[in-house]
């Protein structure tokens, strides 16, 4: 493990890790590809671990929160808003688990948390499999399915049920009339729910940036307090503090 003179870690994290688990500094020689995003501005870690099976997450979250780190988990990096890395954080960098393991009846498969929109496809493809994606083919398909614009992928139509997407936006570059655009906006997508209530689902976008840089109530209304509500219990602790919605480490949970 490395030194603790290298990052502003304690020796006692690197010790908690178990064998196999790769460490990448600032002075390695890959660290320049291995920490490249999307957005370029994004701020840089102060390391970034590659776990290699599952256990090996668990052991680096339960490492940063034993420490007290800030940390994020990524795959290829395409979040545009730079949320894939935190500054002096670690980056779990989860592209080394990208594994589909095909059912033996060969009717569904497990995926790794790393797995690119584009091995999934062709692996899928040697058994005959097909599941829903994006439309690039370099995006990793958990980041996608988890956190797309679409939002959650399991809905009640379930994948496999022919669906479709239709995105609502009301804009104006007119300060002045942007408020009637929004609600333009939001009568059109009552409308068509009253319309059609069996087939018509409520989705949103989880394109967070930060509590303090946008009214995110004002944009996702009651949605934003649901997901609130589904963060809180399902992470109390708020170990993952820089997931969406963001939370602060001293927001009491």
């Amino acid at each position: 493990m490395p030194s603790s003179t290298t990052v502003e870690h304690p020796q006692s994290f690197w010790d908690s890790l178990s064998l196999g688990i790769k460490v990448i500094l600032p002075t390695d020689e890959k660290w320049d590809t291995l920490k490249a995003v999307y957005n370029k501005a994004a701020p840089e870690a102060s390391a970034i671990i590659r776990p290699q099976n599952a256990s090996h997450v668990q052991d680096i979250v339960r490492a940063c929160v034993s420490h007290r780190t800030d940390f994020t988990v990524r795959s290829v990096g395409h979040d545009v808003i730079g949320r894939t890395q935190i500054e002096n954080g670690v980056t779990i960098d989860l592209r080394s688990i990208a594994h589909v393991q095909i059912s033996k009846d060969t009717k569904t498969a497990k995926i790794g948390g790393g797995i690119l929109t584009r091995e999934l496809i062709r692996a899928l493809g040697k058994a005959d499999l097909v599941t829903p994606t994006g439309p690039i083919a370099s995006i990793g398909y958990v980041g996608w399915h988890t956190r797309g614009a679409d939002g959650f992928q399991p809905s009640v139509f379930q994948p496999r049920e022919t669906h479709y997407w239709l995105e609502i936006v009301g804009v104006s570059v007119d300060p002045e009339v942007a408020q009637e655009a929004a609600q333009w906006a939001a009568n059109l997508k009552r409308e068509l729910a009253e319309s059609e209530p069996t087939n018509i689902l409520d989705s949103q976008y989880l394109g967070f940036i930060d509590d303090d840089e946008v009214d995110l109530k004002h944009i996702y209304g009651d949605s934003y307090e649901e997901l609130v509500a589904l963060k809180r219990n399902l992470d109390p602790d708020n170990i993952f503090r820089n997931s969406v919605p963001r939370f602060s480490n001293t927001s009491r949970l």
